[in-house]
């Protein structure tokens, strides 16, 4: 049983990695801050990256509306 639990989170975790990754492709982002190629790094990384982007975002946005 604890197999079956196991293989759930580990699909769970490789399905949230492929949606952050589309989700950085679609923002025009292929590396992280440090040069990694988005598609060779942890997951923790990926969501640090994905913040980091929406960050920058919502900075240029509040730019553009002053």
């Amino acid at each position: 049983m604890n197999d079956i639990a196991e293989r759930k989170d580990q699909q769970a975790a490789q399905d949230r990695k492929n949606d952050l990754i589309n989700s950085l492709y679609q923002m025009g982002v292929y590396e992280t801050s440090d040069g990694r190629v988005i598609d060779e790094v942890s997951l923790y990384t990926l969501e640090w990256t994905y913040v980091e982007e929406l960050n920058k975002a919502a900075k240029a946005y509040e730019e553009v509306e002053k």
